[in-house]
């Protein structure tokens, strides 16, 4: 803008005394700037150390590990400033690819609910067991690492 208007005008409309404008420019940062750069390097740090998973609440308490005493309002402040967010958690969900995962795709029964899961693209699948099909079963909550169980055999 100063160089669109001269500085003694600019002064003038904001009520400013030429010499206290270049007082101004020629200024240290005050304490306060200082100790907000220092800590947009330690909030940097901890947003990575954390793999930018932690907010505000998580973040206060580890910074004050660190020695940087600041509240919660001035740390969203500088991470607004900074561009930081979290990244949210996701559940995992049960998509109709990890049902599948555990048919053989050798008999016709696997190679239908192959087929069936394919088709419903992500949603619930209606089966409640492999019923007709006499060497599996679906795996069950208490049975996720062994679908097949100890006593049966693969197809």
């Amino acid at each position: 803008m100063r160089l669109e208007y001269p500085v003694a005008l600019l002064c003038r409309v904001v009520d400013v005394s030429r010499s206290g404008f270049y007082a101004w420019l020629s200024r240290q940062p005050s304490p306060r700037q200082q100790a907000d750069e220092r800590l947009k390097v330690a909030i940097k740090a901890v947003h990575r150390q954390s793999r930018e998973t932690d907010g505000v609440r998580r973040m206060q308490p580890e910074l004050a590990a660190q020695g940087f005493l600041a509240g919660r309002d001035r740390i969203d402040r500088i991470r607004r400033e900074l561009g930081l967010r979290c990244k949210q958690k996701r559940k995992f969900k049960a998509t109709a690819a990890s049902f599948t995962s555990w048919l053989c795709g050798a008999c016709s029964v696997c190679r239908c609910l192959q087929i069936r899961a394919s088709r419903l693209k992500h949603e619930c699948l209606p089966l409640t067991g492999h019923l007709t099909h006499p060497l599996r079963q679906l795996p069950s909550r208490n049975n996720r690492l062994n679908p097949v169980g100890p006593d049966r055999r693969r197809c």
